[in-house]
């Protein structure tokens, strides 16, 4: 199976609609769980710093995207795309007004260090 990521964006929610949200969430969780797709997620707060270009230019501001912040995300396993957003057509973000953006996760293996790499370090 690859590795994917849903990126969740959304209009800010009032405490109702978010816990509306949570709970469909609690009952599609185990199932993804038990059916070996669900992963890992995390909610993210809505401030941030973004640090850009050449100059590191920091700038402390809500992660948003037009009137949408960048909720949460969620890695899951699945056999290919297709898989993948057919399950995300599931979350219940996009009851709520949001979007899901899928993205395949691809590994990054670091480079071997060698004996010869670590000899010149020394």
């Amino acid at each position: 199976m690859k590795e994917y990521i849903l990126i969740f964006r959304i209009k800010p929610l009032t405490p109702e609609e978010f816990e509306l949200v949570r709970v469909k969430w609690a009952t599609i969780i185990p199932r993804w769980t038990e059916q070996g797709h669900f992963v890992h997620s995390s909610l993210m707060h809505n401030e941030g710093i973004v640090i850009s270009g050449p100059e590191r230019n920091i700038t402390e501001a809500p992660m948003a995207n037009g009137e949408r912040i960048v909720l949460s995300f969620l890695r899951l396993k699945a056999d290919n795309q297709d898989q993948a957003m057919k399950l995300a057509m599931e979350a219940p973000t996009l009851d709520a007004g949001g979007s899901v953006e899928v993205r395949e996760v691809k590994p990054i293996t670091p480079p071997a260090i060698t004996n010869d790499a670590n000899a010149a370090r020394n």
